[in-house]
């Protein structure tokens, strides 16, 4: 019993260190991987950890390798830039970052009274401070002084500029540097808040009540795609009202430049005025008789849906400089159309066949029948196949008009395909119910006519609706608006 028991504690004990070996070596890899990509902050802190844990001569000769190589890594870095002229090179506080936070590991760690770590590989937390300290004052002056000098040239690109300025300069500031200059932050406050405000650029967005819907969705995007310029929506007839008459508003006339100077000119830099929209729409019902390719036989094609002309005239207008632009003017040209495709029956014959093959009872009925070769039949393999398909998706005209929108209608039927014809006959071999499986019930023609005939109805009723709705011309000529002003004001 005792001997089991002594087994037993062994293999835990030995199962113990293979673990906590596992996880020393795992640490010591990272601490390589990172030393060899230059990340001495990282694999100095694995190494440290991976020595807390084994305390081997090697994992501590390790530590202090890292330490002092990523030391003089980063101030080799700094030496490089001394002397350069450039006064915002920021990549020295970078240096000093790494260099701090490598020293600061290295005082918190339990090697830090090694003996090597004297002289010239001294911990320097501190100094690394300060010295951080002292750049990041040197840069928030240079960046003060040149923020003032683009300032003063007065217009809202160079205030931009300024704008930019001011904010690094106040990017590396803390507590000690605002008490050793406080006004030197104050001024840096001050000029970037007013830097601010003379950056921007208002612009008011007009337009008659009837575009209102335009005028404000152009508002949100180009808000959306701006930093320093804001766009109002104005209230067309409250615009109106206060510069033209209801009369002159209504007729779309152009307002005067004097009219929209004493209008906005006191509140706004620009305007842009939606000045006329116009939507010119008609409903696609067209039909060709055409072959669809080479050995087809003659289909006839139905393109179903809408055309749509859309046309947006704005101009911009300086309200600072009274300058008017040329009038822009967008224009969206479309046709959206579902596709009908239907292969043509030639010709009607009286067909005699068995009622049941058990008895000699016949019928005679009337059939659509399609005379091909051979080569037509197998080049038109594909088409038969969609139509059968297409036909077996939905009998009837209620599976058609569980379509509610035309895009949706659009998306599954681009291309719909239907084919009248009972009997296919090539080379004086007849095909009843064109190569279907399972075979398709005499009046096939008849049924596929009811549903092409609810097919076109339908895609008629859907395509009137959408082509009421201008969503989608709004949010195109909106965007080529909004395009087109980029960098213009």
């Amino acid at each position: 019993m005792y001997a089991k028991i002594a087994v037993k504690n062994t293999g835990i004990l030995l199962a113990v260190i293979l673990l906590f070996s596992a996880c020393t070596s795992r640490e010591i890899r990272q601490a390589r991987t990172a030393r060899n990509n230059q990340n001495y902050v990282e694999a100095l802190k694995y190494a440290i950890a991976a020595y807390n844990k084994d305390k081997e001569e090697e994992t501590r000769s390790m530590v202090y390798e890292i330490f002092i190589e990523g030391t003089g890594h980063w101030e080799n870095d700094i030496a490089r830039r001394e002397g350069q002229t450039d006064p915002f090179c920021e990549k020295d506080m970078e240096a000093y970052t790494q260099l701090i936070l490598l020293h600061e590991q290295m005082e918190n760690s339990s090697l830090k009274d090694f003996p090597g770590l004297e002289g010239s590989h001294e911990i320097k937390t501190a100094y690394y401070i300060d010295a951080r300290r002292e750049e990041a004052y040197s840069l928030a002056k240079a960046h003060y002084a040149a923020g003032m000098e683009v300032l003063n040239k007065g217009d809202a690109q160079s205030a931009r500029e300024a704008h930019e300025h001011f904010t690094r300069g106040l990017y590396f500031r803390d507590k000690v540097l605002e008490e050793r200059d406080p006004e030197l932050y104050a001024n840096l406050q001050k000029q970037k808040d007013g830097a601010s405000e003379q950056a921007h650029t208002s612009v008011v967005v007009a337009t008659s009540d009837r575009n209102k819907e335009l005028m404000n969705r152009l508002t949100a995007v180009l808000n959306e795609q701006e930093q320093w310029t804001t766009y109002t929506a104005a209230a067309g007839m409250d615009l109106a009202m206060r510069v033209w008459s209801a009369e002159v508003w209504s007729a779309l006339d152009a307002p005067s430049p004097a009219a929209i100077k004493a209008a906005y000119e006191s509140t706004h830099d620009f305007l842009v005025f939606l000045e006329t929209t116009s939507a010119e729409s008609e409903i696609v019902d067209e039909k060709k008789i055409e072959p669809l390719k080479n050995d087809f036989l003659p289909t006839e094609n139905y393109a179903i849906g809408f055309k749509r002309k859309y046309v947006v005239s704005f101009w911009l207008y300086d309200l600072k400089t009274g300058e008017n632009t040329a009038a822009q003017t967008v224009t969206l040209n479309y046709t959206n159309t579902v596709l009908f495709i239907r292969l043509v029956s030639d010709r009607t014959e009286k067909l005699t066949f068995a009622v049941n093959p058990m008895s000699e009872e016949t019928t005679t009925e009337t059939y659509m029948i399609t005379d091909a070769t051979l080569q037509q039949m197998n080049a038109m393999r594909d088409f038969l196949e969609t139509a059968f398909e297409r036909w077996n998706l939905g009998k009837n005209s209620a599976s058609i008009e569980r379509y509610t929108s035309f895009s949706e209608l659009r998306s599954d039927y681009y291309e719909a395909f239907f084919t009248h014809t009972d009997i296919l006959t090539a080379d004086g071999d007849s095909f009843r119910g064109a190569h279907t499986s399972g075979g398709i019930s005499n009046d096939y023609g008849k049924i596929a006519g009811e549903m092409f005939a609810a097919m076109r109805r339908h895609s008629l009723k859907l395509a009137a609706e959408a082509m009421a709705d201008l969503s989608a011309d709004r949010e195109k000529a909106v965007q080529a608006i909004a395009n087109w002003l980029k960098g213009k004001l």
